[in-house]
């Protein structure tokens, strides 16, 4: 299923919010079979009327009651096993009283109903006009949203799966379309027509249909990887001849699937077009598809995709549960650019799509849906925002990346035939791909599905071991709204040396927080590039550029411009703007009041560094959203300074730089164009510096057990404030130092490794390490 781009999930509060409690009664019955007998007639009255006849067989002996979800239609009567039964029908629950039920003894039942269906009002529903009825399974506002309640009486729950028949009458000048294949079609005595469908595949009750109107049809073949696959495309007169043009690319999107994922499952392609603004529907092989979509051209073939593609994903495994739809919206959404590489392999439009997915991802789906959630667990109000569909793609591609294409695909094809018109949880689903592909995918699952946020990963240094060309890769991995660090990561590294040289070593594998990874390299290296291809939807956002000489580029999304004024060649570089809190200041600055706490810069260069030109880094402070409003609060844009480091053994110290914008937006702008790593702060900008140079002190002893002395490498004439910091960033003692002979008792602190820093009134702060031992 999929929404309309203009719907704002949000809306969904909007909805009837009609709880049905079905997710209980799937461990005590299941419905295997519903034959659905309608008449859809003189469609001014909006009325539909007739009966279901039900199958239902016990799970557990002694139920005491049947239940089933019917909403806002009229119950004439009710037949168990062929007898009239007692029922109560209160909101949407049927409720029919048992004796002496035995599991496994099937029981029939047939209940006669009539009314108007009703429509969320959010999104789906049973829709009515002059010319048209049809079903869309998901409302979007209702709790459970799987919604063939709106109906026909139903066990209405992911888990239930069933095989329908479907019997519906029509005024003569229509026809109905449903699922599966049309077995019989007659005219009655009164002009009205029957029309006989047959589905023997079981599927969940959202995605079954019941499309009634002047339907005209399309028809074609497409060679499977199997068999001959019938399409047929139903659309009214106003749009039928539309559909070649619009359908262009079907049969191949046919054959990119089957060879992707696996032997199409169901009996014919089918899309049928109604009037239906907000999206489509993934109904088993009878795709809800909106008039607006067929327009002759391919405007909509993400639509025509996404759909499609829930042939396998949704309908042939389905989700468990409505926390767990990433594992059919998000395949969707992934699968519409995966069509991409394929139909336009040459245009650059695949990849384009998924850089911008991981950004959008990264930058909005927590503003969209109002935090940061994990994707087995996602509330019901946000069950069809951006995590679901976005997110969700940006996992797939994730696990595409991780697991690589052939054994992603491979794997993919025996889960979907194993658990074939089954269900799985996003557990069920790791643990079952680790067990086909043989690689333990339990560690994504946990680092990548079961935690809100996003990993960010990261080397803080690359040394040289002694041995000839083997150097240790000091990795340290960052969080992003994440709770856990992940295990098992395994990233692509480029390294880039002295001379320009470029060397990719694949699939280096590093586990928690910080870890150590010896890797083979032809040169000694001056920078590297994590996951250079862009595998992993990280809390990262790169771009690799060439900037013309006199010429400027914006990075956007990475919030960044660079403008090269010296006349040379095209200068190359790679800009990456980290998602994560930058390292924290080593020295004390009294005029730094504090450092931006989620987010910093990369700016290296490949080749021909940019000696004379600018540097400009957005800050951006209009929402409680954005990215700098917390560092700004209280603040304005002359309070804005820019700190450089070269790399994480180095400290951060302010460089020049000077705002243009206003108060809330704008760039800092520094002519300061070296390679390294850079961070927006808060404070007083530092004037003179060279002529207040910090005097440099030592502590002894240290190791120190009781008490500690200072010894400054040039006469202070003035006090010393000394501060004492652990080494989390808590101030744990203060003082006043008068006598440079004073002995500092340390016997209070615990045993451990500590920052202490001296500052004076005319001159810069200065620090030194302290361990303490007992």
């Amino acid at each position: 299923m999929k929404r309309n781009i203009t719907l704002f999930f949000w809306i969904a509060f909007l909805g009837l919010n009609l709880t049905v409690q079905a997710h209980d009664r799937t461990d005590t019955i299941h419905v295997v079979h519903y034959d659905i007998n309608l008449s859809i007639v003189e469609l001014t009255n909006r009325q539909i009327s007739g009966y279901t006849d039900v199958k239902v067989v016990p799970k557990i002996s002694g139920i005491p009651y049947i239940d089933l979800d019917l909403i806002a239609l009229t119950v004439d009567s009710l037949f168990l096993n062929g007898a009239a039964a007692n029922y109560t029908h209160t909101n949407a629950l049927i409720r029919i009283p048992t004796q002496n039920i035995v599991a496994g003894d099937t029981q029939f039942v047939r209940v006669y109903y009539h009314g108007t269906p009703i429509r969320d009002e959010s999104w789906g529903g049973y829709f009515m006009t002059d010319d048209f009825a049809f079903n869309v399974g998901v409302g979007m506002g209702m709790i459970p949203p799987t919604i063939g309640r709106v109906w026909f009486p139903c066990l209405d729950d992911f888990k239930n799966k069933a095989t329908y028949t479907f019997t519906i009458r029509t005024d003569s000048d229509k026809r109905a379309v449903c699922n599966g294949v049309l077995t019989d079609s007659l005219t009655l005595d009164d002009s009205t027509k029957v029309w006989r469908w047959e589905l023997p595949y079981p599927i969940a009750t959202y995605v079954t249909a019941c499309a009634v109107g002047n339907f005209q049809i399309y028809t074609d073949t497409v060679h499977g990887l199997e068999r001959i696959i019938p399409i047929e495309i139903y659309a009214p007169a106003s749009v039928i001849q539309n559909v070649p043009a619009t359908f262009v690319n079907l049969k191949e999107v046919v054959h990119i699937f089957e060879n992707l994922y696996g032997p199409y499952a169901w009996q014919r392609v089918g899309y049928t077009v109604v009037p239906f603004g907000q999206g489509a529907m993934e109904h088993v092989d009878n795709i809800c598809y909106p008039m607006f979509a067929v327009d002759g051209t391919t405007s909509y073939e993400d639509l025509m995709v996404h759909e499609f593609v829930h042939m396998w994903f949704g309908n042939q495994i389905t989700p468990s549960g409505p926390e767990q739809l990433w594992l059919k919206e998000g395949f969707a959404v992934y699968s519409e650019i995966i069509a991409k590489e394929y139909l336009q392999p040459n245009s650059g439009i695949a990849a384009a799509e998924k850089r911008d997915l991981h950004r959008s991802v990264i930058k909005s789906t927590h503003v969209n849906d109002g935090g940061y959630y994990p994707l087995d667990q996602i509330p019901q109000p946000i069950t069809y925002g951006s995590h679901t569909y976005d997110k969700g793609a940006l996992v797939v591609h994730s696990l595409r990346g991780y697991m690589g294409d052939s054994l992603f695909y491979a794997s993919l094809r025996t889960l979907l035939q194993q658990e074939k018109f089954g269900n799985v949880n996003s557990l069920e689903f790791f643990q079952k791909m680790s067990t086909i592909s043989g690689m333990d995918l339990l560690e994504f699952f946990y680092g990548w599905i079961h935690q809100p946020g996003f990993l960010h990963f990261q080397i803080d240094s690359v040394v040289a071991t002694g041995s000839p060309n083997l150097y240790d890769l000091h990795f340290r991995q960052k969080l992003h709204h994440a709770t856990d660090f992940a295990n098992a990561n395994r990233l692509d590294i480029e390294f880039v040396s002295q001379t320009g040289e470029r060397h990719i070593v694949e699939n280096v594998v590093f586990n928690g927080e910080r870890d150590v990874t010896p890797v083979l390299l032809p040169f000694e290296p001056r920078f590297w590039v994590v996951d250079p291809h862009e595998k992993y939807g990280d809390a990262l956002i790169d771009y690799f550029i060439d900037v013309p000489d006199q010429n400027a580029v914006t990075c956007a999304d990475a919030y960044f411009r660079i403008k090269a004024d010296q006349f040379t060649d095209t200068s190359k570089l790679y800009v990456a703007f980290h998602w994560v809190k930058p390292d924290s200041i080593k020295m004390y600055y009294p005029n730094i009041y504090r450092v931006a706490d989620n987010h910093y810069w990369e700016v290296q260069y490949y080749e021909k560094n940019i000696v004379e030109g600018t540097l400009h880094f957005r800050y951006l402070a209009s929402l409680p959203t954005a990215k700098d409003y917390e560092l700004m609060a209280g603040y304005g844009k002359e309070d804005l300074l820019l700190l450089y480091r070269k790399d994480c053994s180095d400290d951060w110290v302010e460089v020049p730089s000077h705002p243009v914008g206003n108060n809330i937006q704008g760039y800092l702008i520094t002519e300061h164009t070296e390679a390294g790593e850079y961070a927006l702060a808060i404070g007083d900008h530092c004037v003179g510096i060279d002529e207040y140079a910090s005097p440099q002190f030592i502590l002894f002893p240290n190791p120190a057990n009781q008490y500690v002395y200072c010894q400054f490498e040039q006469a202070i004439m003035q006090e010393t404030e000394l501060l004492i910091y652990s080494m989390d960033g808590k101030l744990v003692e203060k003082m006043i130092l008068s006598d440079p002979n004073q002995a500092i008792s340390v016997s209070h602190l615990a045993v451990g490794e500590y920052v202490v820093k001296a500052g004076w009134k005319d001159y810069q702060s200065a620090s030194s390490r302290l361990i303490i031992v007992r």
